[in-house]
């Protein structure tokens, strides 16, 4: 019920949304390539603070000894996601 107030209080939030993403579709129909490269640059800070939460993850078993086979089993899991 509470969501329900809030969604007539607010559907003008909707509306925006709908329009950004309208926006967004002509312009990627538009502009294809800057597109790609917009969406490559974040495919490229994804994997950038991926790693380094990696490494942060791997550096804090490094106390048990196992630090490696952790940064290795991390890291095939990121790129078992990209997949």
């Amino acid at each position: 019920m509470i969501m329900v107030s809030a969604l007539k209080q607010n559907w003008w939030v909707l509306v925006l949304r709908g329009i950004i993403a309208i926006a967004f579709g002509i312009v990627s129909f538009i502009w294809p390539g800057v597109t790609a490269l917009a969406l490559v640059f974040l495919l490229a800070a994804f994997a950038f603070v991926e790693g380094i939460f990696a490494l942060i993850g791997a550096c804090s078993w490094c106390c048990s000894g196992c630090w490696g086979s952790q940064l290795a089993s991390s890291r095939s899991r990121g790129l078992a996601s990209l997949q």
